[in-house]
């Protein structure tokens, strides 16, 4: 991943760029029927010869978009040098974001810890709650003397 000012901003410019050519210029039906397409993030390699764009699809096949995507490298990297007027575009690669599906994931799991300790603390009337070990602090302490015999 490129670091530094200039990789931030070259990041920034690509993901703009294709996110205009993805609305307006792309034709395939790979991408152009594939309900609201969305480039989320651009990472450049170190020598900023690689970009990867991060896609995310809402309404639509997010595994053609991605399969349509990459039939248009050329063309996004032609578009790319010639916006950007760059006399060598970075190599453009496409991956899924997934950002929306492990965000379902992580609610559905958040969910089903809430619920199980919902049920715990429904099982164990008596319990006050976590740190209840049932002994006493005197007999427990770290620093309490022992007796010689």
């Amino acid at each position: 991943m490129a670091t530094g000012e200039r990789g931030a901003r070259l990041g920034k410019e690509i993901r703009d760029v294709v996110s205009g050519l993805i609305a307006r210029e792309i034709k395939d039906p790979r991408v152009s029927g594939q309900g609201l397409i969305t480039v989320t993030d651009v990472q450049l390699s170190p020598d900023l010869g690689t970009a990867t764009l991060y896609v995310s699809v809402l309404g639509g096949d997010l595994g053609e978009a991605i399969a349509g995507l990459m039939q248009a490298r050329g063309f996004l990297q032609k578009e790319i040098a010639r916006t950007l007027k760059m006399k060598r575009p970075p190599r453009v690669k496409v991956a899924s974001a997934d950002t929306v599906v492990k965000a379902q994931k992580m609610e559905k799991l958040f969910a089903e810890i809430a619920q199980e300790r919902a049920s715990k603390q429904a099982a164990v009337p008596g319990d006050t709650g976590p740190g209840d070990s049932g002994t006493s602090a005197t007999s427990a302490a770290p620093g309490a003397q022992r007796e010689e015999t």
